[in-house]
């Protein structure tokens, strides 16, 4: 259900938001109004022998907002859908992958 807001510009809005997300992949060391980062990740219950195995660059600029191993351990067979935006210098990129445990 969407609520509208008097005044409220989306477009600005959703801008504002993907440039945010931009600047923790490109500014990890950088103070943000939410948590971010390898201990963030940690905090959420990522599994730490997983992270360890996760480039220390992609680990910093993590920006999660929950843990889809919470729910327990990939099956053989079970799927997973993973929601990647990837910022370039010239403009984002969405695409979604599949991850399969074999």
């Amino acid at each position: 259900m969407a609520i509208e807001v008097e005044g409220l510009d989306v477009a600005l809005l959703r801008s504002e938001i993907q440039r945010t997300y931009a600047d923790v992949s490109t500014q990890p060391d950088r103070e943000f109004i939410f948590p971010t980062g390898r201990a963030w990740a940690l905090d959420l219950g990522y599994p730490q022998d997983l992270l360890a195995r996760v480039p220390k660059a992609s680990c910093e600029s993590f920006a999660g907002v929950a843990n889809p191993f919470s729910m327990g351990a990939l099956q053989p067979g079970e799927h997973v859908l993973v929601r990647v935006q990837r910022v370039s210098a010239s403009e984002p990129a969405d695409f979604d992958f599949d991850l399969t445990l074999q």
